[in-house]
C-alpha cells in the first residue's frame, strides 16, 4: 500500500504543478 500512496502523491504533485 505504501507504493500506491507514493504513486498517487507523485501524480497529484504533477497535476498541482501543471495547474500553476
Amino acid at each position: 500500500m505504501g507504493f500506491d500512496i507514493s504513486f498517487m502523491a507523485c501524480f497529484v504533485k504533477r497535476l498541482s504543478t501543471n495547474s500553476r
